[in-house]
This record gives structure tokens, C-alpha cells and sequence, in this order.
């Protein structure tokens, strides 16, 4: 028999109102909801983490290309004629596949948060760094936050944060780049970083920032390439860490009926559990 609390806590779910619970219980609402991913035109083999790879993600994404949309134009937020043009196709193609959200697998996309989201009535949500404002308000105003990227001598904090719509203290934020790390420099080639080379370093770098910033109070990966090692930088400070993969699971989660206590408990008991039963 199931415990005591599992069947508690789920005639209290169903007790208020029970018909339009049990009603949205029984929807099955489509846990393979897609998101959609912009890609810049730069191919490079992508690991698990990493936002360009499908390994990344428990639910369905659909990749269209920004054709001629380079690394380096990104970084440079170039945005002509025919950028806007590769823009408006490829959001049209992602629209056209029924996708929830939009992403993008490049950081500096964010640039173009404001003139994307002006092309569709979709969420647009280009960069980690739109969790920005969140971890800001989460913590009290002394708090420090390291924003990991892969070039922190082409990264506009101004240009990436407040001009894109986000509102935070940029003196909070402090800019780490990954340039120097031996190995990483395969990014702005387009070759496959080799993860057991650069780990070590990366997780020593936020290691060390933790030391020397007694308000550090979490760490943002802006590049879309980090994620892999999110799960060491959390063992190795103890900190919490937000990157592409969060924002875009946090979103995907919000639009559909993962599997959960209400599915996996509820379900198997709403005629017995249902107080209009007697």
C-alpha cells in the first residue's frame, strides 16, 4: 500500500476544487513540448552540456541556422541587412515546427534579444544571462556574481545586460574570461574542446574566485559551451550555477506536465481519493 503522506498530500491536492484538478490531471499535457535553437553559422562538435547538443536536453529540440551569422559577427552583434533576413527565416522555420520558446546556442545572441523577440509572439530567451535579474533578486545588494565567458575582451556587459532589457548593478557582476584556459581556445576555432583538459582549470578558476570574493553568491555561465561543467563547479564551491541548460529547462518545465508526484501518485488514486466518492 502506498505511505500514509503520499496518500495525504494527494487528497489534499485533489480536495480544492477537485473537478478542475482532476480535470488538468487528465490532460496529459504534452511533455515533449519542443524549443527552438537558433545557431549561428559555426559548426564544431558539440558534448554533452553543450546547448547545440540534443544529449543535453530530456525533451525534443529543433535546431534552424542564421546563415552568415558567424562567431565573430556575433561577438561584434552585427546586425545588417542580410543578418536580419537569416534572422526572420530561421524564426519563421521554428515557428513552423510549433515550438514553445526560442532560444539561441550562442551567449551573444543576446544582443539581438530585443529585434528577435520583435519577430515572433513567441518567448524569446537567447542567453543565460536572462537569469541575470533573477539571481540578483534572490540575494541582498553586497552579493557578487561571476559571469563565466568565453572572451571576456569581446564581451559588453552593458551591451549584453542592460541594453538588452535587463536591469542589475553591473558593479555586482564579475566578468571571468575563459580565453586563456589551455585547450579552450578550440571555441573560437570551431574545434571540439577536449572537457578533461579544460575542466580542471575552469573548476580551479571559480575555486579561486569564491576565495577571493567572500560575497560571491553564484556563478552564471554565459557561454553556451559551459554547461558540461556545471556539475563540477557546483561540487567544487558549493555554489549554485545557472547556464543555457537551466534557463532553457526551466522554461520547457513551465510549459508542459513532466512526470511528477501529481502524475505518478495522483493518477493511480483519483476515484479512491476523490472526496465527492463516499
Amino acid at each position: 500500500a502506498p505511505p500514509v503522506e503520499l496518500l495525504v498530500k494527494a487528497k489534499r491536492q485533489l480536495m480544492s476544487p477537485s473537478e478542475e484538478y482532476v480535470r488538468a490531471l487528465r490532460s496529459r499535457v504534452n511533455g515533449q513540448m519542443k524549443v527552438g535553437i537558433l545557431r549561428i553559422d559555426y559548426d564544431y562538435p558539440p558534448i554533452p552540456g553543450d546547448i547545440a547538443c540534443e544529449a543535453s536536453y530530456g525533451y525534443q529540440v529543433v535546431f534552424a541556422k542564421v546563415e552568415g551569422l558567424t562567431f565573430e559577427m556575433a561577438q561584434r552583434a552585427v546586425l545588417d541587412d542580410h543578418i536580419m533576413a537569416s534572422f526572420q527565416k530561421a524564426v519563421a522555420a521554428l515557428e513552423a515546427e510549433s515550438v514553445v520558446a526560442i532560444t539561441g546556442d550562442c551567449g551573444f545572441m543576446m544582443a539581438y534579444q530585443p529585434y528577435v523577440r520583435a519577430l515572433t509572439k513567441l518567448p524569446v530567451i537567447l542567453s543565460s544571462i536572462i537569469q541575470a535579474p533573477a539571481m540578483a533578486a534572490m540575494h541582498s545588494d553586497d552579493a557578487v556574481f561571476a559571469l563565466l565567458t568565453a572572451n571576456s575582451s569581446t564581451f559588453d556587459k552593458r551591451l549584453l545586460l542592460t541594453q538588452s532589457g535587463i536591469n542589475v548593478d553591473l558593479d555586482n557582476w564579475v566578468l571571468v574570461g575563459l580565453q586563456d584556459v589551455p585547450g579552450f581556445e578550440a571555441v573560437a576555432l570551431g574545434e571540439k574542446v577536449l572537457a578533461e583538459k579544460v575542466q580542471p582549470a575552469i573548476a580551479a578558476m571559480c575555486k579561486d574566485l569564491k576565495a577571493r570574493h567572500p560575497t560571491l553568491a553564484g556563478f552564471l555561465l554565459e557561454c553556451t559551451e559551459l554547461p558540461h561543467y556545471a556539475d563540477e563547479i557546483r561540487a567544487q564551491t558549493g555554489l549554485p550555477v545557472f547556464d543555457a541548460i537551466t534557463l532553457v529547462d526551466y522554461f520547457q518545465v513551465a510549459c508542459c506536465s513532466p512526470p511528477s508526484f501529481s502524475q505518478a501518485v495522483v493518477q493511480g488514486f483519483l476515484g479512491a481519493l476523490d472526496p465527492r466518492v463516499g
